[in-house]
């Protein structure tokens, strides 16, 4: 399932580490007004699919569960078709060369992906294998770099930034009984005969991961750094 071998990838320079910094900064300010923007009905419609909508009321097991609801209206909720992230772009862009349009612009090229952490690498992040795309990416996370060990198997959305990629931020942490139980046969049930998603398939993927690894408790134990 998952190679043994250690890729030989390019580590992070310092300046990737530091223009990896400037982004979660900017990250942090964007993220509100993205959230600002999104429909009245987004919340709703989106918790729903997540299994966080009970009678009409949002029901959350712990604080985090905010953060993946949030992360999963920004990048798939769409009106006509389009996002928050590319419906901002269109209507307020950020300066041309400023890191605010260029996060926003390597958000549209995010996506739901399951990694397994292969290598840990102090104060950079961490190789992992991308189990959807099966190939080997380096993420760029600092929190990751102290707290991940080899093994441990996360859903998130991936984010480019240059040659090396972060996570959006709220990331749902997968046991593995989960991962071969439910996990394996949703990835089966959308990749075996799709080598692409389109974004209506992509956000329906996304939230049957999301939906039955908040069933299974998953974030009792994560704080987000």
């Amino acid at each position: 399932m998952i190679p043994s071998n250690l890729t030989t990838i390019e580590l992070p320079s310092s300046k990737d580490i530091e223009h990896y910094k400037q982004c979660r900064e900017i990250a942090m300010l964007v993220n509100p007004k993205l959230v600002e923007q999104l429909p009245k009905s987004a919340i709703n419609e989106c918790a729903k699919k997540l299994g966080l909508l009970q009678r009409n009321t949002l029901v959350f097991n712990c604080e985090d569960e905010v953060s993946v609801l949030m992360d999963y209206c920004l990048f798939h909720f769409r009106v006509n078709k389009v996002n928050v992230i590319s419906r901002y772009l269109l209507v307020s862009p950020p300066e041309k060369d400023s890191i605010e349009m260029e996060l926003l612009k390597t958000m549209q090229k995010a996506y739901y992906s399951l990694l397994i952490v292969k290598k840990v690498i102090a104060n950079k992040g961490v190789l992992v294998f991308d189990y959807v795309n099966e190939k080997d990416i380096f993420l760029i996370d600092l929190g990751l770099s102290i707290s991940a060990d080899t093994g441990l198997m996360f859903a998130s959305h991936i984010v480019p930034i240059g040659q090396f990629y972060r996570t959006s931020g709220a990331m749902l942490p997968i046991p593995a009984s989960l991962f071969e139980d439910e996990i394996v046969p949703i990835t089966e049930k959308f990749f075996t005969k799709n080598d692409y998603l389109s974004p209506a398939q992509e956000a329906l993927f996304a939230a049957q991961v999301i939906r039955v690894a908040l069933k299974a408790d998953v974030m009792e134990n994560v704080r987000y750094q």
